[in-house]
């Protein structure tokens, strides 16, 4: 009997322990790049600042969030990666054709879902803030959201403080151009 009591207190304290924590570098995973060849996270990461931006189609915080960055921001594709939640390849194309403004920024699809597992991605839109390889900062929602920009570490005027619109704005593409 008391085997019995001790395993059902072992399986409750299993079942209320706290999912794992997200990773604060970035874990291996595998997406698709527009050509359809595979990439692999290593190839994704860029070095100093950058965002990683997870959105899905059909979305309107995704929207509103791919329409906040600044296009000299994505110059060359150096400083966003977007990954896409779509079954195929075309549903990047279609995706990454709404938004030309930022088309030099890497765009990929996670069709299997590999990367959103992997990175402990909970829904659409995700903006993870990187340093390298490792994640300085994360936010599921849309980057109003933030209760102070000291959390991001990015200074704002007056009145993006006072606006949503224009904090979410700063603070996307300041996060890119701030030392």
């Amino acid at each position: 009997m008391r085997k019995l009591v001790i395993t059902g207190i072992l399986v409750l304290a299993a079942a209320a322990a706290p999912a794992a924590p997200p990773p604060r570098t970035l874990p291996g995973f595998d997406v698709v790049a527009p050509d359809g060849s595979t990439a692999q996270a290593a190839q994704i990461a860029r070095n100093g600042k950058w965002l990683l931006i997870f959105v899905k189609p059909h979305c309107p915080q995704c929207d509103t969030l791919l329409g906040t960055l600044d296009g000299a921001s994505t110059q060359e594709g150096s400083r966003v990666a977007v990954i896409v939640k779509t079954g195929t390849p075309n549903g990047l194309a279609e995706m990454k054709a709404k938004y030309p403004h930022i088309a030099k920024a890497a765009w990929y699809a996670d069709v299997h879902a590999s990367a959103a597992r992997s990175l402990v991605v909970p829904a659409s839109p995700t903006t993870l803030g990187m340093r390298g390889t490792a994640i300085a900062w994360r936010l599921t929602g849309t980057i109003s959201a933030l209760p102070t920009d000291e959390s991001s570490g990015i200074v704002l005027a007056g009145d993006a403080a006072a606006d949503p619109r224009v904090r979410e704005r700063t603070l996307v593409n300041g996060w890119l151009t701030q030392p």
